[in-house]
């Protein structure tokens, strides 16, 4: 099906919904799963060998903060961003309140997209870029390739949000 656009240059509601569903679908799910799992394996770790087992309390307050801010995210696109993005493609971008409503969004959505590439970053730091010890446990070693896993779907993910966004024009 060939792309269609309306007034303004917006995309069409099938193109907007076909690009939310590929968000919501391809990336909330296993952000939510990493997250599981490496609060899993990190409370296994750290009822095993405590919390000063390699960098493991600067590593889990970090976690923390990461998985907090990333299940924000997806709450706030699905609550609050993909529905006001999705009513002002409907309205051709007619309402200056849904507009405005929108552009707060957006504006949030860049400042939490921020915050998780700084607290990715700062775990790269305190893991050595990902890079488990020779002599880490399997489960801590588990955990820091899952972390590895879930920065690089992180980036991919709020990529995908800046496209989606970028659909009518609205400057990231």
């Amino acid at each position: 099906m060939a792309t269609t656009t309306v007034a303004k240059g917006l995309p069409s509601v099938h193109d907007l919904d076909s690009a939310i569903e590929q968000i919501t679908g391809a990336y909330h799910p296993p952000v939510r799963d990493y997250l599981a799992r490496i609060a899993s394996l990190m409370g296994q770790t750290a009822a095993r060998y405590g919390l000063g087992y390699l960098n493991l309390q600067p590593l889990a307050e970090a976690f923390i903060q990461l998985e907090d801010a990333l299940l924000s995210r997806v709450d706030e696109q699905v609550q609050r961003l993909f529905p006001s993005f999705r009513k002002l493609i409907i309205g051709r971008g007619a309402s200056r309140n849904c507009r405005r409503i929108f552009q707060a969004a957006v504006s949030e959505s860049k400042q939490s997209d921020q915050r998780i590439l700084q607290l990715l970053q700062q775990i790269a730091e305190i893991t050595d870029s990902y890079s488990p010890s020779s002599t880490a446990s399997v489960g801590y070693s588990e955990m820091i390739l899952d972390l590895a896993s879930l920065d690089g779907l992180s980036r991919e993910y709020t990529e995908a949000e800046a496209r989606l966004l970028r659909m009518d024009g609205f400057e990231r």
